[in-house]
């Protein structure tokens, strides 16, 4: 498997990189801006939220009919996918924050705002073996 290959702070970066350069304001999986998004892609979006989009369409949708489904919470977190919690709860909760957050986006895509978070991001979770050796 692909995902194998690559050391985790690559899959994360790739996974942080997609979302830079797909994701807009409009263009997430929420019904309205500033509603809570959906793991599965809604009709008319293309795609489900940022941690949906690692899952597979049976749990996404599985996900979103549960009333109370963040990734932050630890019974959902233990239902992914290995390959996706193997990114670990601390990425996909900030990754999911990124996404989530309608000032971090504009219709062109991540704001002044996003892009700081979105770096932030990339130091901590793709590039800390740089920072330490």
């Amino acid at each position: 498997m692909e995902s194998q290959s690559k050391t985790i702070q690559q899959r994360r970066m790739e996974i942080l990189e997609w979302e830079k350069t797909n994701r807009n304001l409009t263009n997430r999986s929420q019904l309205d801006v500033g509603t809570s998004c959906h793991y599965s892609a809604l009709i008319g979006k293309p795609f489900g939220c940022a941690v949906g989009r690692l899952l597979d369409e049976d749990l996404a949708e599985a996900l979103d009919g549960m009333p109370e489904s963040s990734v932050s919470r630890l019974d959902i977190f233990k239902i992914l996918p290995q390959d996706v919690k193997d990114l670990g709860l601390p990425f996909l909760r900030e990754l999911q924050t990124l996404h989530d957050i309608p000032s971090n986006w504009t219709d062109e895509g991540l704001s002044e705002e996003g892009m700081q978070f979105f770096e932030k991001m990339v130091k901590v979770h793709c590039k800390w073996n740089e920072i330490l050796f």
